[in-house]
Parts: structure tokens; C-alpha cells; sequence
């Protein structure tokens, strides 16, 4: 595995999607590095747009990280791959994830002055520009490393979404400061004019005519002492942008002074020009111990500020403030039902997010209340859509057990799923008679159902026709089904009709095969999916169809004997083929109906429910040539449906 991964990274790096296809026809162990980074990191180093977008369709994790903790978006940032770094954004990787340093993908690419990059990290910011506020490990923001290597552009677009000039990092020097210290004449001429009454710091004795600029320095400083002097009607000051003293604490997370301004009497609800309260900001910059404050201060939990309509708790889940949202939640006055201006509540900001953690804190908020599961964004998306359309397969199994009931049969556990397959070989009849290939599709079925959807799978091979009805009902009885929720059959056979043939020449109606675990003679099912897959011919002739070229090898067949499902709720029935219509099989690649349904199944499962998936199987196998040289012939296959929920694996 380790040297397919080496082989894989190579051509991700060198945008060989061809290649890299061939090798991700098994991705089941392309997520596992051995502790190195990983082939998405390798693809976004050299921005290989088309070896990128493979591995993401094909469920390589966007937020995996390396040994030094960065995230593929990272390794973009660095490496100024703006084509990977969209598609990234794009497809939802976490803007915030720090790497060994606590640098954010912004904070990399303003340190090496990659300017379109920062540019389109800050265009997709869920709130104004709140990676700006964002420390590494010794407290630079954004914009102190842009200072320290001369950056100029970088800094004026920092500064020009609102970024803090009064920001301090661990040395207590603002961006200006580092510049100076640095000799980046370039990023000087663009801040020093920027700053208030071009001062970079308090004088060190307290000025009774401080500016709001000024206070708001001393607060990001934590200098008590300064603020205790300071007017009362001075402390009321706000800066250009709105911002009270107690957002500028809030920001700076200075505990100390946030309590001595909430006993001066600064509202706690006051907002800056963006409508944003204190504790928007304490989520924001999760600022734990402020958010507590303000809490016991009687805030309201439920504010949204006026930019993108976000409350604390949207603002606590989009930059993974986990400890945040917890306390938040622990009020008990949260309104879980509010929306952003596009429709989006907090469990859908986590589904979006694909944040495991704080979708298993919202659930037990959301409980069983179908209406807010239920709840759409503007383009018409639940949370479990949501995650489902952008392949976050982790917080789908979360969601999944508390889909709606009645629009989707329910999975509690993703391995509560049951696939039997009765392959009918036919070994002990003739050389004829024997349905060579069909260990190919034996062996796609156990890829798919046992590997990627975690069913347990069970084979039968060559059932004389009272072994499959006894086998059928050993199961229905056996109560190995009590704790399954999806049960799944294939049956690889010669038929003809809607009946398939035993080991000893009779037929089975497909019928009395499915009324083994129907509500009557199977309760463990009961309003639960039973899907049973056909591979069989249903005809001796040709009837429907045009013959191949070069000679086929057809499913075996005998008498037509109708199927009768409508009266039975909750199953479906798929058929390789039409009415009184021959199906094919290749002797080295299997059957078409198999492959194509199991690379549908494969493809879609996290994104479509099972009647949608097999319209698409219906066109794959339809628009198909059989086996054979110039051949012509195409079948097309059949769907039966008594389903009355979405089946979504």
C-alpha cells in the first residue's frame, strides 16, 4: 500500500489524472499515509487542478493532515495554487485549520506575499474577514507576517477588509512595528498613514485626551491601571468602525478587562457598524472566558449581526470554537431554528464545515424535532443534503439516523445493512449450461457492499429451486435481521420472467422468494427496505432486442410466470433486463448490469437515493454495447417499486 501511495503522490503532483484513475479504482486505503502527507497535498503543491478534483470525487478526506499538520489548503496557500486552492474553498476545507504553528492557509500565503491567494481566502470568509483575527503561535495575525516580509500588496488588501492595525502579537508590537523592525519600507508607506494620528503606541504616561484609537490600545494591552484612570464618558468612545472598548477586550480575549468594563456600565449588547455584539466577537475568536462573562451578563444568545445574518453560535461552529458553542448551547435559551441570510442554521454551518465535534454537540439540542431537521436553506438543502452533496460521508452517519421518517427509511448504525447474494452457477449440469463470469460479479459485490458500505455479506452459490425459498426463510427466521435496517439481495441465475431457475432445472417464482421476508412471514423487516437484484434472463428468444454480431452468451431461461408486488409495501426489484428480453454476460468482466449498477451504487450512494441512482443505471447499461466485436445489441434494465420512503445507503 505504501509504495501504491508513493506512486499516486507522484502523479498527483505531475496532474497525471489518467494514471491516477487506474489507481483509484480501490480508494479504500488512500486515506491512510503511514504518517506522511498525503497525494491531495501533493496535488495542490503544483496545482494539479485535474488530479485534484479526482481525488476529491472519489472521497480522498480535504482536510487530512500531514505530519506538520497542514491541511491541503494549506500546502496551496504556500505554494500560490490559486486553480486547487478555489476548488478546495470550493468543496468546503476548513479555512481555519492551523497547522504545527497556528497558522491558518491565509496566514501562509500573506507570509509569502501570495497575493491572489489571500485575496480569494478573504472573498470567501463566512463573516467580513475573520481569519484577520486569528493568532499563530506567538500571537502574529495576518497581517504582522505580511509586514515582515515586505508584502506591500498583501497588506494593503488586509487592511482594506478591515484588518486590526492595533493588533498585538506576544512582543507587543503591532504590525508597524514588526515592519519597522524588519526595514519593510513598502508595507510602511502603506500602514503608517492608515494609523491614528500616525502613533504606533501610547505614550508611556496616561494622556487625559486619549483618542478611542488609544483606549482601544490600551485595552488590547491589558493595561487596567490606564483604563481605571480614563473618563467614564472617554470608556463610552467608539472606533471608526463601531466598536466599543468591550469588542476590542473581547477581541484581545482580556478577561480582566472585560469585567472592569461591564461593571463600568458598558452595554454588553452594544453593536459595531456591522451590527455585530460582544459576544459575536467572543465566538469568533473563541474567546471562552469572555463568552462566559457576557453570558451571566443577560446578552442575547440569539443576535444576528446585519452582514450575513449570523448568531454567536454560526459564528462559534464556522471557526470550530467548540468550547464556545458548548457554552452557548448550555444556556438553554438558543434558538436552534434561526437561519443566516442564506437559509442556514447552525447544524447546516456544521454540516457544511463537515465538523464532526460539533454536529454531535448540536444533535442532542436538535433531538428528534423533524421540522428542524427537515429545515431547508435557500437553495433548498437540509443538513444531511448538505453534507451528503459535498461527501462529508463522517457527519452524514451522524445525521443519517435523524433524517426526517417520512422521506427516508431510517439507518441507525452504517453497518446495520444485510446483502445476500445467490449465485447460480450450475457447476454439476453441463458445460453449456454453466454461467461462467459470474465470480466477477461476485466479487464486485463484495467490493461495494462489504468494503465501501459496510453491509455483512453472505453467498449462496447453486441453490437447487426449494434451496432458495428454504434459504430465503432460514434467514427471515434466524433473527439475524432484527437489527438490520437494509436488507439487499442478489440473485445471479438463468431465468425467464419473472422466475429463476435452481441447480435441478425448475423454476422459482421470484414471488415466493420475496414472500419469505414480507411483513407476514418476516417481522423483523417490517417497514424496513427489501431490494432484491436480478441478473437472469427473462426469455429463450430475442424478443425487444437486436442479436449480436459475434455470438453471445445469453442467460439460460424457461417459463414466463408473472411477479406480483404491489400488494407488498417496501420492496423493490430490479431486473438486468426487460420483459421477454435477453441478458448478457461477459466471461471475463462479468455481467453489465452488475458493473454498471455496483459503479452507480459506488459513485452516488452518499449523494442520491436508490430509485435515482437506478435511472442512472437504466441509461449506463442502456447506452452499452453488450460482449462482443461490432456489436449493436443493447438491453435496457427494469425497475419494480412498492417503496415508500427514499433508500439511501
Amino acid at each position: 500500500m505504501e509504495k501504491r501511495i508513493k506512486v499516486m503522490k507522484r502523479h498527483a503532483l505531475l496532474n497525471n489524472s489518467s494514471e491516477l484513475k487506474d489507481l483509484m479504482k480501490d480508494p479504500s486505503d488512500c486515506n491512510n499515509y503511514n504518517g506522511s502527507a498525503g497525494p491531495l497535498h501533493s496535488a495542490a503543491m503544483n496545482d494539479s487542478f485535474d488530479a485534484a478534483k479526482l481525488l476529491l470525487d472519489n472521497g480522498l478526506g480535504i482536510d487530512a493532515v500531514s505530519p506538520q499538520g497542514t491541511t491541503p489548503l494549506h500546502v496551496a496557500a504556500r505554494h500560490n495554487s490559486e486553480a486547487v486552492a478555489e476548488l478546495l474553498i470550493r468543496c468546503g476545507a476548513n479555512r481555519m485549520a492551523l497547522d504545527a504553528s497556528a497558522k491558518t492557509p491565509l496566514m501562509l500565503a500573506a507570509e509569502l506575499g501570495h497575493s491572489s491567494i489571500v485575496e480569494l481566502l478573504l472573498r470567501q470568509d463566512p463573516f467580513g474577514a475573520v481569519s484577520l483575527e486569528l493568532r499563530d503561535s506567538v500571537g502574529n495575525a495576518a497581517l504582522h507576517l505580511a509586514a515582515a516580509g515586505d508584502h506591500a500588496e498583501v497588506a494593503n488588501l488586509l487592511v482594506s477588509w478591515k484588518a486590526n492595525l492595533l493588533a498585538l502579537n506576544d512582543d507587543g508590537e503591532t504590525a508597524v512595528n514588526v515592519a519597522e523592525r524588519c526595514g519593510s519600507r513598502r508595507v510602511l508607506e502603506v500602514l503608517v498613514p492608515r494609523m491614528p494620528g500616525s502613533r504606533h503606541s501610547l505614550p508611556a504616561d496616561k494622556q487625559s485626551d486619549c483618542s478611542a484609537m488609544d483606549l482601544a490600545l490600551v485595552v488590547l494591552q491589558n493595561r487596567i491601571q490606564d483604563l481605571r484612570e480614563a473618563e467614564l464618558d472617554q470608556l463610552a468612545e467608539r472606533t471608526a468602525d463601531g466598536k466599543t472598548l468591550l469588542h476590542w477586550a473581547v477581541v484581545r480575549d482580556s478577561i480582566d478587562c472585560v469585567e472592569y468594563l461591564l461593571g463600568a456600565g458598558l452595554g454588553a449588547d452594544d453593536l459595531d457598524a456591522t451590527g455585530a455584539a460582544p459576544l459575536h466577537y467572543a465566538a469568533l475568536n473563541c474567546a471562552d472566558r469572555c463568552c462566559a462573562v457576557l453570558i451571566d451578563s443577560g446578552v442575547d444568545v440569539n443576535r444576528r449581526e446585519t452582514t450575513l445574518g449570523l448568531t454567536p453560535l454560526m459564528m462559534a461552529v464556522d471557526v470550530d470554537a467548540v468550547a464556545t458553542a458548548r457554552r452557548l448551547l448550555g444556556t438553554g435559551r438558543l434558538r436552534l431554528d434561526l437561519a443566516d441570510r442564506d437559509g442556514e442554521t447552525a447544524l447546516m454551518h456544521a454540516a457544511r464545515r463537515s465538523n464532526e465535534e460539533l454536529t454531535r454537540l448540536l444533535l442532542p439540542a436538535v433531538g428528534a424535532d423533524a421540522k428542524l431537521l427537515a429545515q431547508k436553506n435557500s437553495s433548498g438543502l437540509s443538513a444531511i443534503e448538505i453534507s451528503h452533496l459535498l461527501g462529508h460521508r463522517a457527519v452524514s452517519e451522524l445525521l443519517e439516523p435523524y433524517r426526517p421518517s417520512l422521506d427516508v427509511y431510517p439507518r441507525r448504525n452504517p453497518k446495520n445493512g444485510y446483502c445476500l447474494i445467490i449465485n447460480q452457477i450450475y457447476r454439476s449440469n453441463d458445460l453449456d449450461n454453466i454461467r461462467r463470469g459470474s465470480e466477477q460479479d461476485v466479487k464486485r459485490i463484495y467490493q461495494l457492499f462489504q468494503t465501501d458500505l459496510h453491509f455483512r455479506v453472505h453467498e449462496r452459490p447453486d441453490l437447487d429451486s426449494e434451496g432458495m425459498i428454504a434459504e430465503m426463510r432460514k434467514i427471515a427466521n434466524s433473527g439475524v435481521l432484527a437489527d438490520i435496517d437494509y436488507f439487499v439481495c442478489f440473485i445471479l441465475a438463468h431465468g425467464h420472467g419473472d422466475a429463476v431457475q435452481g441447480t435441478d432445472g425448475k423454476l422459482v417464482e421470484l414471488r415466493d422468494i420475496a414472500l419469505q421476508v414480507d411483513a407476514e412471514h418476516c417481522p423483523d423487516l417490517v417497514g424496513k427496505p427489501k431490494v432484491f437484484f436480478i441478473q437472469a434472463c427473462r426469455t429463450r428468444g430475442d424478443t425487444g432486442m437486436q442479436y449480436f454480431q459475434s455470438k453471445p452468451e445469453p442467460e439460460d431461461n424457461a417459463k414466463k410466470a408473472p411477479l406480483k408486488i404491489s400488494k407488498y409495501i417496501d420492496f423493490l426489484f430490479g431486473f438486468s433486463t426487460w420483459e421477454d428480453c435477453l441478458s448478457y454476460r461477459s466471461i471475463y468482466r462479468g455481467s453489465l448490469y452488475i458493473q454498471k449498477l455496483c459503479d452507480v451504487i459506488e459513485e452516488n450512494y452518499d449523494k442520491m437515493d436508490l430509485l435515482k441512482m437506478m435511472t442512472h443505471v437504466c441509461r449506463e447499461v442502456g447506452s452499452t454495447p453488450g460482449p462482443g466485436k461490432g456489436s449493436t445489441c443493447y438491453m435496457v434494465p427494469n425497475i419494480k417499486s412498492s417503496l415508500q420512503k427514499d433508500f439511501r445507503f
